[in-house]
């Protein structure tokens, strides 16, 4: 790496990226130890994923960059996912070839988030993402006081669907 794309990246914040990781070892935990029942400091991790996207994104003021920012935050969301799906797929592509009934094998629910339900949050967040930004660009008339109401019924729905 050059030392120039060091000094035009933007700077990371030691505090995030320490969420990000207790955010990292919960969504572990959950997976590894199956413990739905698990203390409050381990359900933070998917949550924790949400709030620092929506966050990053409502930080940045909408500019006419915008579209090429969501098209590098979709290959890092949506790659991941439908390498997934195309994993998770395998398996369901061969039940359908031994004889399987479609219905059996296949969901309508399956257009929302791939072959496996697992794989939801990826493009749950990427939705959220975009969702952000539109609003970033339909904020940016509004005053100050509106704005924030406006924020806070978006943070207080998005906490609501991500507990859910």
């Amino acid at each position: 790496m050059r030392s120039s794309d060091l000094l035009s990246r933007p700077p990371r914040f030691a505090n995030v990226d320490r969420l990000r990781v207790l955010a990292i070892l919960a969504v572990i935990w959950y997976h590894v130890t199956a413990d739905r029942g698990m203390p409050a400091l381990f359900r933070i991790g998917l949550t924790s994923f949400l709030l620092i996207g929506c966050m990053f994104r409502a930080r940045r003021p909408f500019t006419l960059r915008e579209p090429r920012r969501i098209g590098d935050r979709a290959r890092r969301l949506l790659l991941p996912w439908l390498f997934g799906s195309l994993l998770y797929g395998l398996p369901r592509v061969r039940d359908l070839l031994g004889g399987a009934e479609p219905a059996a094998v296949l969901d309508a629910r399956m257009l929302l988030y791939g072959t496996a339900i697992h794989l939801w949050f990826l493009p749950f967040l990427f939705a959220a993402e975009v969702a952000v930004s539109l609003l970033r660009a339909l904020d940016r008339p509004l005053s100050p006081w509106i704005r924030a109401g406006l924020w806070s019924v978006v943070g207080a729905g998005w906490l609501r669907v991500g507990a859910s």
